[in-house]
């Protein structure tokens, strides 16, 4: 009773009463048993081992311990802005320079902010996974230098610090991987800049405002009895004939590039054939008589002031037999005919210059069969440098008969004159009817040389260019053509398939993708990283204390590096790195306090 009223009302620090014990009787040893000594070392060690053991299985109390909320907001964050980064990429690779809307910052400049934002929250994880990896670094059953502390906790805050840790621990060691992901995250704002440029390049669009005139109906009259021309191709063939150098016309193209497709419009065609060796000639008594074989004459010799030099008469095919003309219109069994005759005339001249004789002069003398008619003609437009091509790549002349109706189309044209479907090409009756009276009248003249005298000033001009009446006849027939495709334009609906395309030269978005594979292998690295740092935390005894100076504080430092410690404390870093970094320890958790132990 006494004795149990003595320990219960005894101080905790007051010792204990010590208690007389019976004595524990002792088995007797048998006779193979000897005392031997017991080695109290071994066991004493074997023991810390143990208990070191169970420390390091052991959980730490969640109390202190810093989750991993704020490395998973930086992943994702980081993760959205390069996502956002690369859409941005894709949404304007390839287009101009100008599409990029806003004028406050470039797109080159907003690609720059959004690899920032990634590098510094990529930074940020690592940085946090770093620190996290010198718990676990001297949480590991083999003991590690102190100074490693210090350079976990330099690797944490830079580059140098990175060089310094990845020298010491490589290469296999997780945190080599934290320390290189710093060392290169420093890359990734010049890599982004390499992820895009400005280049030139050459672009086509079509354009409607790029339109070549054509012509697909022509009808120069609307009284029912037709005997004027149209002024526009009145004027045309005045033009034709007084002009040598009717040029042909010229598209718009405000690139000073462009093409266009196959254009196929109504035009007038025309040429001359030379029929000079045909000539006979006839001494008719008062002289020298020029004549074709069809009866067409000419007289440019005899006696009195009267000498003719030129003689120009249409001819009308239906009041002829003679079939040896190149350029008559015949009509086929099938409904169509081959031409569809404007003018039709022959031409007898010698050159303009002084002969010194009859005979000189006899055998200059030039004749020609000429002709002018409606046509299609296919064009092949191009212009390059602000310089203009147009070649003629086909003609085609058969039409309806033209007494079959008010209209005379042209049929059959072949494919390659890009006829859109339903597009027909047609001349008025009446004024074809017109233009054959016109012409008629217009080419049917002579010229005199003694005295001056010619029946109309085109006659005159066809004398200038007897020796090359051909060209002069092509001249007329382009006026005409032109006229005809600026005057009688076709319809916007038939004329949208023609428009032509323009290049010029533009500025251009380029995306160099092999670039973003540095980016992503640096994201991926790093969230590996943290998750494996991660699952170590959990699988370790120490807490997840990243860069908490808290817990620095709380952690001791075993006892015989106290002198060490107390001698160079108030000199340099270094100094303390020097005289504490060669120590080896562990970290435990020693009866709820944490040690670095020797």
């Amino acid at each position: 009773m006494e004795t149990n009223q003595l320990l219960q009302g005894q101080d905790a620090s007051t010792p204990a009463t010590t208690i007389p014990r019976k004595p524990v009787h002792q088995p007797q040893k048998s006779a193979t048993q000897t005392d031997q000594p017991v080695d109290t070392s071994m066991e004493s060690s074997n023991a810390d081992e143990e208990k070191n053991d169970r420390q390091r299985k052991k959980k730490p109390s969640p109390v202190g311990s810093i989750g991993w909320t704020t490395e998973v907001i930086a992943s994702i964050v980081a993760i959205v802005s390069f996502a956002v980064e690369i859409w941005v990429l894709r949404r304007y690779e390839g287009q101009p320079q100008t599409a990029w809307p806003y004028s406050t910052i470039t797109l080159n400049g907003f690609v720059a902010l959004l690899s920032t934002i990634t590098r510094s929250s990529l930074m940020l994880v690592v940085a946090s996974a770093l620190s996290q990896g010198k718990w676990l670094h001297f949480a590991r059953q083999k003991k590690q230098k102190l100074r490693d502390l210090h350079l976990f906790d330099q690797a944490s805050r830079g580059v140098w610090g990175s060089l310094e840790l990845l020298c010491r621990l490589m290469p296999v060691h997780l945190a080599s991987l934290g320390a290189l992901l710093v060392i290169l995250g420093i890359a990734m704002d010049t890599i982004s800049q390499q992820l895009l440029s400005v280049d030139l390049r050459t672009v086509s669009h079509r354009s409607p405002d790029a339109k070549y005139p054509r012509s697909e109906y022509y009808n120069g009259t609307s009284l029912p009895i037709v005997t004027v021309l149209d002024f526009p191709m009145m004027a045309a063939l005045y033009r034709g004939m007084f002009d040598s150098n009717v040029t042909d016309i010229t598209a718009p193209c405000k690139t000073g590039n462009c093409t266009w497709p196959i254009l196929p419009s109504l035009a007038v065609c025309g040429e001359c054939t030379n029929r000079t060796d045909e000539i006979q000639f006839v001494d008719v008594g008062y002289g020298v008589q020029s004549r074709l074989p069809d009866g067409f004459t000419a007289e440019f010799s005899g006696v009195g002031m009267h000498l003719t030099v030129l003689r120009s008469e249409p001819i009308v095919d239906k009041d002829s037999n003679y079939t040896g003309y190149i350029y008559r219109s015949t009509t086929r069994a099938n409904g169509t005919t081959n031409r569809l005759p404007i003018a039709h005339f022959e031409v007898m001249g010698v050159p303009p210059i002084s002969y010194s004789d009859e005979k000189e002069l006899l055998a200059s003398v030039l004749a020609w069969e000429c002709g002018l008619w409606f046509c299609v003609q296919a064009y092949n437009v191009s212009t390059e440098g602000g310089v203009q091509h147009r070649e003629t790549i086909d003609t085609w002349t058969e039409t309806t008969a033209p007494d079959s109706g008010p209209r005379i189309n042209f049929t059959s044209i072949p494919p390659h004159f890009n006829v859109q479907p339903g597009v027909v090409f047609s001349v008025y009756n009446r004024t074809l009817q017109t233009m054959q009276g016109v012409t008629s009248e217009l080419l049917n003249g002579s010229v005199m040389s003694m005295p001056d005298y010619t029946d109309n000033d085109q006659f005159q001009s066809m004398y200038n260019h007897v020796t090359h009446l051909d060209s002069w006849v092509k001249g007329v027939a382009r006026s005409l053509s032109q006229t005809l495709q600026l005057s009688y334009p076709a319809s916007n609906a038939s004329d949208e398939h023609y428009a032509g395309v323009i290049f010029q030269d533009e500025f251009y978005i380029h995306v160099h993708w092999p670039w973003i594979t540095f980016p992503c292998a640096i994201i991926v690295a790093t969230l590996l990283y943290l998750v494996v740092v991660v699952w170590q935390t959990r699988r370790s005894y120490v807490g997840t204390w990243k860069d908490s100076i808290l817990a620095i504080l709380v952690a001791k430092i075993d006892d015989e590096m106290k002198p060490a410690a107390a001698e160079n404390i108030d000199r340099q870093d270094e100094s303390l790195v020097k005289a504490l970094g060669a120590y080896k320890v562990n970290l435990l958790n020693e009866r709820g306090e944490w040690e670095f132990k020797l």
